[in-house]
């Protein structure tokens, strides 16, 4: 982080802002992953399609892997984004922020976390779920026939197909997998149909949703006195643990 002189920090500079756009692009997939409306992995389905059915198959099972992969790298990518954020208020500006430095270490554990749970899902799918027959046998000759031929990573069709395919993309390998797929985080964003190059496209006349200041003032806002006795209190307030008899 320090030492190297001007150019060492530009280069730091440049790497965090590629990271961000690169994290930001990985986020955007995991989400279209797990929301889109043709074949979302979330909310976990069996092989009819059933949300919530009363037998939880394997086909479920796998279901609430992807489905937790999803979320899990929305997350992990979103907080990787914050500790970049934080850095290049250090390395961007060539200031010695310490307070900036802190806070990305201290994001950086929540964003490991999230990536341990992440990897967790991944292990137990592979290892586990994966494991089973007639799952197994399935996962080998689909992989056999596809090596051979590509016939179905070009046809992913039917639920069943979608939610194996799920756990062999880019999902389970981040965003290094994601950077061979793509040659620029622009261009990830393409396939999901937000061309960034594009300065009247109409995603960029939505706008942002208000802020209820209130509310949020609310959220962080210390509780009052009579409320402590209590042992209620704001976000970031004290709150009783012992009651004095």
């Amino acid at each position: 982080l320090f030492g190297g002189g001007r150019g060492s920090t530009a280069v730091q500079c440049a790497t965090s802002i590629g990271s961000v756009m690169w994290n930001l692009a990985y986020a955007a997939l995991a989400i279209n992953a797990a929301g889109n409306r043709n074949g979302p992995s979330c909310p976990p389905a069996n092989l009819f399609g059933e949300e919530n059915p009363k037998v939880k198959g394997i086909v479920y099972e796998i279901s609430e892997g992807s489905c937790a992969v999803d979320i899990e790298s929305a997350i992990t990518s979103f907080l990787l984004v914050i500790a970049q954020l934080e850095l290049i208020a250090v390395n961007c500006v060539d200031t010695l922020n310490v307070r900036a430095i802190c806070g990305a270490g201290i994001d950086g554990i929540f964003a490991a976390a999230a990536g341990i749970a992440q990897a967790a899902t991944g292990i137990w799918l592979a290892c586990d779920t994966l494991q089973r027959e007639p799952i197994k046998s399935l996962v080998t000759l689909a992989r056999g026939i596809d090596i051979n031929s590509g016939l179905i990573t070009n046809a992913q069709t039917g639920n069943m197909g979608r939610r194996l395919s799920a756990l062999q993309g880019f999902q389970m390998e981040g965003v290094e997998e994601l950077k061979r797929r793509f040659a620029t985080p622009e261009e990830a964003w393409m396939s999901l149909g937000y061309d960034l190059d594009n300065t009247s496209a109409p995603f960029r006349q939505a706008g942002l949703p208000e802020v209820d200041v209130r509310a949020l003032a609310e959220l962080v806002a210390e509780a009052p006195a009579a409320a402590e006795d209590k042992g209620i209190s704001g976000l970031f307030g004290s709150q009783s643990t012992c009651n004095s008899s």
